[in-house]
């Protein structure tokens, strides 16, 4: 493949030879067993230099394409060994957002993603929806309620005190599917609400006491790659940063 590239590129066998550092008769040997074992000729020959056939230009070709791929093979085999890989996990919810974030803010390094808490609860106002004023803003309405949080009772009575009918949703994306399509409220926590929401559609603060935490949880010593993707990550997802953050775990 180097001699056909080598050669198509300098047009003598005594050129190619000496970038390839073989003499010429050995590139001509080398040349004449390659003719021989595809069965046509590549290389028209004389005193005046070697002119590539149809078949040698098409080889030429060939063969640059695939020396290209070889070295980029290598060049990534490279990069690999200097990047370095995380394992990041989450729950499934909130998978969508946290990984592109992290494969952004990472760079080079590999992140093998696990799917198997944030923020304050929001609730996303379909375009179609108009929630009463007062102190039951979800009167007559069924409302669609999805959470991370362990406390999806304490969730759903608040939601009955507000007037609503609560929904209980699977995902996150469950949720605002069924509310867009049943035309109601859902009150899911605010990051994921502000990443689904479309331009026309609200997000507006949920009358709930407490707030939801996501915890950064790490093996000793935290990689610092990750203690500095950290500090980018609530920004990209939405989310309120700790006024006083704990040490990472």
């Amino acid at each position: 493949m180097r001699l056909v590239e080598a050669l198509f590129r300098h047009g003598s066998l005594g050129a190619a030879g000496r970038e390839l550092l073989i003499s010429q008769p050995a590139a001509s040997n080398r040349l004449a067993a390659l003719e021989r074992r595809i069965g046509e000729r590549l290389f028209d020959r004389d005193t005046t230099g070697a002119r590539p056939t149809p078949a040698g230009r098409a080889l030429a070709a060939e063969a640059a394409h695939v020396l290209e791929h070889l070295e980029a093979i290598f060049d990534r085999t490279r990069a690999a060994a200097r990047a370095g890989t995380l394992t990041a996990g989450t729950f499934a919810s909130l998978a969508p957002w946290l990984f592109p974030a992290l494969e952004e803010l990472l760079g080079e390094v590999t992140v093998h993603q696990v799917s198997d808490h944030g923020d304050r609860l929001a609730v996303l106002i379909p375009a179609e929806v108009r929630l009463g004023s007062g102190r039951k803003p979800f009167a007559g309405l069924d409302v669609i309620v999805y959470t991370y949080d362990t406390a999806a009772a304490t969730l759903h009575r608040r939601v009955c005190e507000l007037g609503g009918r609560p929904r209980r949703a699977a995902t996150a994306e469950t949720a605002v599917r069924m509310g867009r399509l049943l035309r109601c409220p859902v009150v899911l926590p605010r990051g994921l609400g502000t990443c689904y929401a479309e331009p026309q559609e609200q997000v507006s603060a949920m009358t709930l006491p407490g707030r939801l935490t996501l915890f950064m949880v790490t093996r000793r010593p935290t990689p610092p790659e990750l203690t500095a993707a950290a500090a980018g990550l609530p920004a990209r997802l939405g989310l309120e940063p700790a006024s006083d953050p704990p040490a990472v775990s």
